[in-house]
């Protein structure tokens, strides 16, 4: 029999909020490192009810970024998995190393399944909805078989729907806008469907169509659930300064606010370091506001409110060895002639279909490599994700949560906030160099709800404002 208490946390994994899942695989790896063998048996329990190959897989995913392999064993896993695929099978060869194991059979839709034409509507429509577009685009990686793999993709995910009867999601939940250019994390059931026929597809083009299979194990790889070197990193304690200022915004203006959180913020720092980015979310009965600070060097002028600021990302190779530390290399350089000069950058994990933003609730922000004369050395101390050169600490990330609701309005992008800095030494030297300006970049969006948050409506507005005014 599972213990109650047990089954009751390893449930958690299926929430639909980001946070709760995350803070569930931390407490359940914690537990298991720590001898609990009544959490150990609920968890294997969980994996081997699951019934789509991506749960599954997410179970194998929390045993290798917890480091829990010296308490499961490669032949625990193998027997509680059920409904094996091409990321399961990887993650467990990677976890147990040396550990020979025979292959397992990957499921596929028979022989003859054949799709149901009045779902391919809504097939489509929420391919950028459940889960990230960037699904779709990966397929045309394999030239004049793109369309053939989109086409089996809605095959396994009809065959999926007819055995399961997973309810269909019926709210337009956006994973991003061209008026906000941003990532949002609803997780529903549909979510778990997509990617599971995204991993079926996958084993069916290797086993019927000839699809080298380390091309196959790549792709399979976009479904990850944790980046390891992110699993441990843990959210901060919520900022005292960070709430309360919603209420504000109407008697003192969006700039007023956003100015005195910033001032909050960068007192808080460390001495050696400087504020460049900030993001903070407050959500009250009747509305919520979401504001993210970004710092930016700019010549003469303030930039005009509709001026854009670049941020190219950044794309950490992970390897199979699964560390996020190693010196990070920009995926583009940075103009560091442009004007306005954004500081910041957005990190990704060189696998990241899912953003990692089913796990963690805000993307990460550090500052740009190439403000720095030397390599920079990206690392995760538990606490802080940090750029390190020459035994100089460069730029630091935390984030936190700022709320706990398993459901939340849809307009949130995230239920979470963060901070990031960089050496006040370098940012000193560059801006008296550039003969520069600070400036900030300031995305506030609001919204106010009627009969429920369904019915909200939000107003997005973007400025500039000068710090050295």
């Amino acid at each position: 029999m599972i213990d109650p208490s047990s089954r009751l946390l390893v449930s958690r994994l299926s929430w639909p909020s980001g946070q709760v899942r995350l803070e569930a695989a931390s407490q359940i790896a914690a537990l298991i490192l720590a001898g609990d063998a009544a959490m150990k048996t609920a968890f294997l329990d969980w994996i081997a009810t699951r019934r789509l190959e991506n749960e599954a897989a997410t179970g194998v995913s929390i045993v290798e970024a917890f480091g829990l392999s010296a308490s499961i064993s490669a032949q625990e896993l193998d027997e509680a998995i059920t409904v094996p695929s091409l990321l399961s099978e990887q993650l467990i060869d990677r976890t147990y190393r040396g550990v020979r194991r025979p292959p397992r059979a990957l499921s596929h839709a028979p022989a003859g399944a054949r799709p149901t034409p009045t779902l391919k509507s809504y097939f489509d429509r929420h391919i950028g909805q459940v889960v990230p577009p960037v699904y779709r685009s990966l397929f045309g990686r394999l030239g004049s078989g793109g369309p053939l793999m989109l086409e089996r993709w809605f095959v396994e995910w009809c065959w999926l729907q007819e055995q399961l009867g997973e309810p269909l999601s019926s709210a337009d939940v956006l994973r991003g806008d061209s008026a906000r250019n941003d990532t949002i994390n609803p997780h529903v059931r549909q979510t778990e469907v997509y990617l599971s026929a995204w991993l079926r597809t996958l084993a069916f083009a290797v086993a019927v169509k000839g699809l080298p299979s380390a091309l196959a194990k790549d792709l399979a790889l976009e479904a990850m659930a944790f980046s390891p070197g992110l699993a441990s990193l843990r959210p901060a304690a919520r900022p005292t300064w960070s709430s309360g200022w919603l209420k504000s915004l109407d008697a003192e203006g969006y700039e007023a606010v956003a100015g005195k959180l910033w001032r909050a913020a960068a007192r808080t720092v460390a001495a050696d370091q400087a504020l460049i980015a900030l993001r903070a979310v407050e959500t009250a009965d009747l509305g919520f506001a979401e504001l993210t600070l970004r710092r930016a060097l700019h010549r003469d002028q303030l930039p005009d409110a509709a001026a854009q600021a670049s941020q190219p990302a950044l794309s950490q190779p992970l390897g199979l060895e699964g560390t996020f530390s190693g010196l990070l290399a920009p995926a583009a350089p940075l103009d560091l002639l442009a004007d306005p000069l954004l500081l910041t950058t957005a990190v990704h994990p060189s696998h990241w279909g899912r953003y990692q933003v089913d796990f963690h609730p805000v993307g990460i922000q550090l500052a740009h490599p190439s403000l720095f004369d030397a390599p920079a050395m990206l690392a995760s101390n538990g606490e802080a994700l940090t750029l390190s050169g020459q035994d100089v600490l460069l730029s630091t990330w935390t984030f936190w949560n700022a709320d706990w609701q398993p459901r939340r309005p849809r307009q949130i992008i995230r239920l979470g906030g963060f901070a990031t800095t960089m050496s006040k030494a370098v940012l000193t030297k560059l801006q008296r160099s550039r003969k520069a300006r600070g400036s900030l970049r300031m995305d506030m969006v609001r919204g106010s709800r009627a009969h429920s948050y369904e019915d909200a409506s939000v107003d997005v507005e973007r400025r500039w404002i000068d710090l050295d005014g």
